[in-house]
């Protein structure tokens, strides 16, 4: 795919970033997202996702859902993306994203379910449009989370024990 956006970061250029974030994307079809609750405590969930190149992340979820609740209210998300299979001996690699995640409507509900469709592609048909979810009968719609910036842990390209914080520009 190919991410198109610009990173702003110190240690690494902008396009080694978007590679290895695009490879680590690529590699893991789940995510771990914490949203905030009404009385302000945290709370936590595993969703696949898709992405699209301007690296917005897509969720397919019901809105009746907490964690969509808790968005509805505080659009603010903290994401993890890791492959859970990692030994922790030889390039361990990763995500932690901070952003904004709200339903996806107009061109990135169009991005959404076009990523969606690619990365799943046994729901084609019911993700062919929004429309399409409801004759279907799925209570399900797609988010959007928006980062803002990126933690990009990737041992394989920066390193070990390397972080290195990037802003989504």
């Amino acid at each position: 795919m190919g991410l198109s956006i610009t990173f702003e970061a110190n240690g690494a250029s902008s396009s080694e970033l978007a590679q290895s974030v695009e490879a680590i994307l690529d590699e893991t079809r789940l995510l771990s997202l914490a949203t905030v609750t009404a009385v302000g405590g945290p709370a936590a969930c595993n969703a696949y996702f898709a992405y699209d190149p301007e690296c917005r992340l897509y969720i397919l979820t019901p809105p009746s859902t907490g964690h969509i609740q808790n968005i509805l209210r505080d659009d603010r998300v903290a994401v993890l993306v890791a492959d859970t299979q990692q030994t922790g001996d030889g390039g361990k690699h990763g995500l932690q994203i901070t952003g904004r995640a709200a339903q996806a409507v107009g061109e990135e509900l169009t991005q959404g379910l076009a990523a969606y469709r690619e990365r799943f592609p046994a729901t084609a048909g019911v993700l062919a449009s929004e429309a399409a979810l409801e004759a279907a009968g799925w209570e399900s719609r797609i988010y959007v989370i928006r980062p803002d910036k990126i933690t990009v842990f990737d041992e394989r390209r920066f390193g070990v024990e390397r972080w290195i914080e990037a802003t989504v520009a």
